[in-house]
């Protein structure tokens, strides 16, 4: 019984699963690359390099020489477009905490884990049985249609999720993060593409059992993906590593820094300028009348954390406080939040949580008990 030989092609696969692997290890055990978003992606590119050692194996046809390779459980096809949602989430919103729907959006991931293993585990125990029965066969089948329909569905979620941002970002700089998002729209570019040739050779498979004008141009594209991958981290590494935390140049303070910061804390806490969702460091620096750069060095000297983070401070101490007080009961958790400067639900439950370790139902629940 012949196998095929190996060729350029098989060569271009081999590398992709090799710098899949290599690239999973930078983003997994880097320090400098240690973001959830990134460790998300380092494990999409391991099940990636899985999948390509499996299509490598099939192409090869080495299955004829040994059946037990067909049932290898290295095959997850759903977990590209479940991790591309979840970068992107992280990306956006670096505090960003997993729901009880995303348990529901993250289970035929599961189910396709266990399933693998169940189908590699009935191999060794009763080879004959999946032998005469088609099963295994419909399984891969229904495998690959609902990992295309996640994918059109996550294309859908994440263009949303991107739009909304967007918005956000226009309408309001500085409450959330600037992320840089061309990349995010290339990856999306690409997985529609990969589901329109992945459309294709499902139609092709059912219509004459060959799979021939689709099967290797998508992987082909897959491995482009994983390259042009490795390249942008080389010419973007700012958008993947942990942003370092810079010392204030104190030589270029004045004297009369003490002063200036005192000025600033009066004006946000007799103004209660934090209540403004707009609030940003223009403003703040127009009111202080001090130039931006300067404004900053002197936050970061004398707080130790960003702006961002230290208006926030001053909105979550406030519905700590209000939570804590019996008057605002007529109030809700969110209005409270809003009320603080919050801009909207997510930001408020986000950033509360991130600050004091508990949602804020969570923290009104343990003030009124003590």
């Amino acid at each position: 019984m012949t196998t095929t030989s190996f060729n350029i092609y098989h060569f271009l696969i081999l590398l992709v699963i090799l710098q899949g692997l290599f690239l999973a290890t930078i983003f997994l055990f880097n320090k400098k690359f240690k973001k959830k978003s990134n460790q998300i992606l380092g494990l999409s590119l391991i099940a990636m390099a899985m999948l390509a050692t499996g299509h490598l194996l099939d192409d090869l046809e080495l299955g004829l020489k040994a059946e037990l390779i067909t049932y290898l459980p290295i095959r997850y096809t759903i977990v590209l477009p479940i991790a591309l949602f979840y970068i992107v989430e992280y990306l956006l919103n670096p505090t960003y905490q997993l729901r009880k729907q995303d348990y529901w959006f993250i289970a035929p991931l599961l189910i396709q884990i266990a399933l693998n293993f169940v189908f590699f585990f009935v191999y060794l125990i009763f080879p004959n049985w999946l032998d005469e029965t088609n099963i295994y066969f419909w399984y891969v089948q229904l495998r690959e249609i609902i990992s295309i329909g996640y994918s059109l569905v996550v294309i859908i979620l994440v263009l949303r999720k991107l739009r909304s941002y967007q918005v956000q970002l226009k309408n309001n700089p500085t409450a959330i993060t600037s992320v840089s998002i061309k990349w995010i729209s290339n990856s999306i570019l690409a997985l529609f593409v990969l589901c329109i040739l992945w459309i294709v050779g499902q139609l092709e498979f059912f219509y004459t059992g060959e799979n021939i004008l689709s099967f290797h141009p998508t992987w082909i594209l897959m491995g482009l993906l994983v390259f042009w991958l490795g390249y942008f981290i080389i010419l973007k590494r700012d958008i993947f590593e942990v942003p370092k935390l810079k010392e204030p140049n104190k030589t270029t303070l004045s004297d009369k820094t003490e002063e200036h910061f005192k000025r600033v804390l009066q004006l946000i806490e007799s103004e209660k300028l934090y209540r403004n969702p707009a609030l940003s460091m223009d403003i703040l620096a127009q009111k202080s009348e001090l130039s931006n750069g300067y404004l900053s060095q002197i936050i970061n000297q004398k707080e130790g954390r960003n702006f961002y983070d230290f208006v926030n401070a001053y909105r979550v101490a406030e519905v700590k406080q209000h939570l804590a007080d019996s008057q605002f009961d007529h109030y809700s958790i969110l209005g409270i939040g809003l009320e603080a400067g919050f801009q909207s639900k997510s930001t408020f439950n986000a950033v509360f949580k991130k600050m004091t370790g508990m949602t804020p139902t969570q923290y009104k629940k343990k003030v009124r008990l003590s």
